[in-house]
C-alpha cells in the first residue's frame, strides 16, 4: 500500500491523537474524515458482485407486483437495477409500481413512461414484441386509472379545481404517449386509447350531472338562488367535460352517446331555476320560480343546443340506412302465425315418409302404453290383496321421511359448521370490499389481505370437527337413503301383467235413442279411464257449451272485419246468430281431455239440450289439429278404453291399426258394427280425426 503523505508538501503524515494526522514536514493536520478518504483513495473502490441475485429480485417483484405489493416490487425492480441497469425486465417492473402507486397529488405516470422507454431500450429482440404489448397494456390501463381517479373526484365535489385536474391529467397522458411513442415508436395514443378516455369522460359528466340534480331540490330544499348558481356551475363543467370528451373521441356510436347526453344536460341546466318562498295570509304559502335565465342566455344556450342536435343526427348510427317502418300489428302477426302453424300441420299430416312412419309408431305406441297400464294395473292389484304390508312399508316410510327432516336440522344447527359458515360469509365481505378499493389503495388491500389469511387459517379446527360430524350425518343419511330406495322398489315391483278390470258399464243408446247425460259422461269417464287422461275443469265446469264458444268466436270475427271495413250493416245482422240458454234448444256440447296433465286436443262431443239432458242424435270422439304418432296413440287409448264399457262384446284387436291407417289416409272412412252400436273412423289427412257413435240401424 502506498504511504500516506501530506496534499500541499507531499510530507509524510504522522498520526496523532483522535484520528487527527499531522505532516511532519510543513505541520498540515487533516481530520479523520479526511484521513478516511485518502485511505479509500490508496484501496480503491470495492464492488461487491450481486449478479446471481438478479433473477431472485425478479421474481420477487413479480410476486409482489400480483399481489398488489406495489412499494415492495418498485424496490426489488430497484435492487436489480443498482446491479444491472440494463435490465429491461427490471425497467418495466419499475415503471409498472410506480405508476400504480399514482395518487391525487403525486402522479408518477411520467416515472413509468421513463422507465419503459429504458425497458424497450435495454430489451434484445427476442423479448421485444412481448414487452411491447406490455408496455401498451399497461400504459393505457394505467392512463384511463389515472383519469378515472379525477373523474371520481370531480363527481363527489363538483369543483373549478377537480375540473383542473381532468383537464391536467388528460395532458399529462397525452405528453407522455406522445414522449413513448418518439422515443420507441410504440404508439398508444390512438384512437383506440381515446375512445377509451371519452367513454371515462362522458361516464363522468353523467354521474356528476345526476348527483347535482340529486342536490339541487325538491323545491323546498337547496333551491335557493346560491344553490342554483352552483347547480348551473356544476352543469356547465359537465358540459365542458362533454365536449372535451366529443373532441377526442371518433367513434360514432359514442359520438352519438356524447351529444345526446350533453343535449339532455344542456336542456335541464337551461330551463332551470331557483325558488323562493311567498307567504301567504290565507294559508302557509307556497315556493314560487324566482331566478333563471335572462332571454338571451337561454337564447345562446338554446343555439348551442341545435348545434348539438344537428351533431347527434350526423353520429345517429342509423342515418342513411333502411329502417324498419310500418309492419301489422302484434295481432295481427298473431293471427297470421296461427294461420301458419295450421298450415304447418297440414303440411305434416300430408308428408307420405311421415305418415308411413307415424302410421306404424302410433300403434306400437299405444301397445306400450297398454303395456304399461297393465304394469300398473297388476301392482295395484297386488297391494289390494296385501293392504296390511302396504300399510307397514307406508308407515316406515314416512317415519325415514321424518328421521332425515331431523338429520337436516341437526346438521344446518351444528355449531362448528356455523361457525365456519359465518367464517366464510365475513371472508366474503372482506373480499368483496378488497375489491371495490381502487387500485392505489395498495396497503389497505394487504391489511385485508392479512385478516382474510387469518380467518382461513382459523377454520382449520372448526373443519376438522365437523368433518367428524358430518361423517356421522352422511352414514345415517345414507342408511335411512337404502332403506327408503328398498321400499320403494318393493312398492313399485313389477307384479306380471295384470288385467285390465271393466269398472263400470255405461249404456249410452237405447231403442236408437240417448241414454245419458253430458254430466254421466263425465262421471263414467273419471272411473274408467287411465290416470294418465284427466277432465279440463271440474263439475259442469267439465262441460264446454261448443255452440256457444263457435257463436261468440263467429261474432267476434265478424265485429272486427266491421270495424276495419266500416261496415256494420253485417255486425248487426250476425248478432241475430248469438247463443241462448234457452233449455229447449239443442246444443253442442264438448268434454275435452289432458294427457299427462297437458292439452291433449281430444275430444268427446255430443248433442244435448242441457248437461244434464239425454244425448239426442250421434256422439263422437275428435283429434284436432297435427296428427302426431303420440296424439294418434293417445286418441286410440281413450277410444278403446271408452268402448270397453259402452259394448263389453266389442272385441277391441284391429281397433287401433284401423285408426292409425284412417288418420293417416291409408284406408278410407271406416264402419264397424256392434251389437247395438255403429262406429265410423273418418278424418284422413284433410280432416280431424273422428270416431262417430251412432245406434245401430238393422
Amino acid at each position: 500500500m502506498s504511504a500516506l503523505v501530506c496534499d500541499l508538501c507531499g510530507g509524510k503524515l504522522i498520526m496523532g491523537p483522535g484520528g487527527i494526522a499531522v505532516c511532519d514536514s510543513c505541520g498540515m493536520e487533516y481530520s479523520p474524515e479526511r484521513m478516511k478518504e485518502k485511505v479509500q483513495e490508496i484501496k480503491g473502490t470495492v464492488r461487491i458482485d450481486n449478479t446471481h441475485m438478479i433473477s431472485t429480485y425478479l421474481d420477487m417483484a413479480s410476486t409482489a407486483l400480483e399481489a398488489g405489493n406495489l412499494e415492495e416490487a418498485e424496490n426489488y425492480a430497484n435492487k436489480v437495477i443498482e446491479i444491472d441497469p440494463h435490465s429491461a425486465k427490471a425497467w418495466f417492473y419499475k415503471g409498472k409500481a410506480a405508476g400504480w402507486q399514482t395518487t391525487g397529488r403525486n402522479n408518477r405516470y411520467s416515472e413509468s413512461i421513463v422507465s419503459w422507454i429504458n425497458a424497450y431500450n435495454y430489451s434484445g429482440t427476442e423479448e421485444l414484441k412481448s414487452l411491447i404489448d406490455d408496455i401498451k397494456s399497461e400504459s393505457m390501463k394505467l392512463a384511463a386509472a389515472l383519469l378515472k381517479m379525477h373523474c371520481n373526484s370531480f363527481v363527489s365535489f363538483r369543483s373549478q379545481d377537480n375540473v383542473n385536474d381532468i383537464t391536467n391529467a388528460l395532458k399529462t397522458i397525452k405528453d407522455q404517449l406522445d414522449t413513448l411513442c418518439e422515443k420507441t415508436s410504440i404508439d398508444v395514443y390512438d384512437n383506440e386509447m381515446k375512445k377509451i378516455l371519452a367513454g371515462i369522460l362522458n361516464s363522468c359528466a353523467v354521474d356528476a350531472s345526476n348527483n347535482a340534480d340529486k342536490s339541487f331540490g325538491p323545491e323546498n330544499r337547496n333551491r335557493d338562488t346560491y344553490n342554483w348558481k352552483t347547480y348551473t356551475a356544476a352543469k356547465d363543467w359537465c358540459l365542458d367535460i362533454l365536449n372535451t370528451a366529443y373532441d377526442l373521441c371518433y367513434d360514432d356510436n359514442l359520438c352519438h352517446t356524447i351529444c345526446h347526453n350533453y343535449v339532455a344536460i344542456a336542456e335541464k341546466t337551461r330551463d332551470s331555476c331557483s325558488y323562493k318562498f311567498e307567504p301567504s295570509a290565507y294559508g302557509s304559502g307556497k315556493y314560487i320560480p324566482d331566478y333563471s335565465f335572462t332571454d338571451a342566455a337561454k337564447k345562446f344556450r338554446t343555439s348551442k343546443i341545435d348545434d348539438w342536435k344537428s351533431k347527434e343526427r350526423n353520429h345517429d348510427p342509423n342515418r342513411g340506412k333502411y329502417i324498419p317502418d310500418y309492419s301489422f300489428t302484434d295481432a295481427a302477426k298473431k293471427f297470421r302465425t296461427s294461420k301458419i302453424d295450421d298450415w304447418k300441420s297440414k303440411e305434416r299430416n300430408h308428408d307420405p315418409n311421415l305418415r308411413k312412419s307415424n302410421c306404424q309408431d302410433a300403434t306400437k305406441i299405444y301397445y306400450s302404453l297398454c303395456s304399461e297400464e297393465g304394469r300398473k294395473t297388476a301392482i295395484a292389484q297386488y297391494w289390494e290383496s296385501h293392504a296390511d304390508e302396504k300399510s307397514k312399508l307406508e308407515t316406515e316410510l314416512a317415519d325415514i321421511d321424518v328421521q332425515k327432516s331431523n338429520l337436516i336440522a341437526e346438521e344446518a344447527n351444528n355449531t362448528d359448521h356455523r361457525q365456519l359458515s359465518d367464517i366464510d360469509s365475513q371472508v366474503a365481505v372482506l373480499r368483496a370490499h378488497k375489491n371495490s378499493l381502487s387500485i392505489f389503495k395498495g396497503k389497505e388491500k394487504k391489511a385485508i389481505a392479512t385478516k382474510i389469511n387469518e380467518l382461513l387459517s382459523s377454520k382449520n379446527s372448526y373443519e376438522e370437527r365437523w368433518a367428524e360430524a358430518k361423517k356421522l350425518i352422511d352414514a345415517k343419511q345414507s342408511k335411512l337413503d337404502n332403506r327408503r330406495s328398498e321400499i320403494v322398489q318393493e312398492l313399485t315391483k313389477d307384479r306380471g301383467a295384470g288385467k285390465i278390470v271393466l269398472k263400470k258399464l255405461l249404456t249410452i243408446f237405447n231403442d236408437k235413442k240417448g241414454a245419458v247425460s253430458p254430466l254421466d259422461l263425465v262421471c263414467y269417464y273419471k272411473e274408467v279411464l287411465p290416470a294418465r287422461f284427466t277432465i279440463v275443469g271440474d263439475g259442469n265446469d267439465a262441460i264446454e257449451n261448443y255452440s256457444k264458444t263457435m257463436a261468440v268466436n263467429s261474432h267476434r270475427a265478424l265485429a272486427l272485419i266491421a270495424a276495419l271495413t266500416g261496415n256494420t250493416q253485417d255486425a248487426t245482422k250476425e248478432s241475430q246468430f248469438v247463443y241462448t240458454e234457452d233449455p229447449d234448444h239443442t246444443k253442442t256440447y264438448r268434454i275435452n281431455f289432458q294427457v299427462d296433465g297437458k292439452d291433449s286436443r281430444i275430444s268427446a262431443n255430443m248433442q244435448s239440450k242441457t248437461i244434464d239432458s239425454l244425448i239426442t242424435g250421434y256422439f263422437y270422439y275428435e283429434l284436432e289439429g297435427d296428427k302426431s304418432a303420440q296424439s294418434v296413440a293417445n286418441f286410440i287409448q281413450l277410444v278403446i278404453y271408452s268402448l270397453a264399457g259402452f259394448c263389453p262384446s266389442f272385441e277391441s284387436n284391429g281397433l287401433a291399426e284401423k285408426i292409425s291407417e284412417v288418420a293417416y289416409g291409408f284406408s278410407p272412412e271406416t264402419d264397424i258394427k256392434t251389437d247395438n252400436l255403429n262406429l265410423t273412423i273418418s278424418g284422413g289427412t284433410k280432416g280431424s280425426l273422428k270416431l262417430t257413435i251412432m245406434p245401430r240401424v238393422n
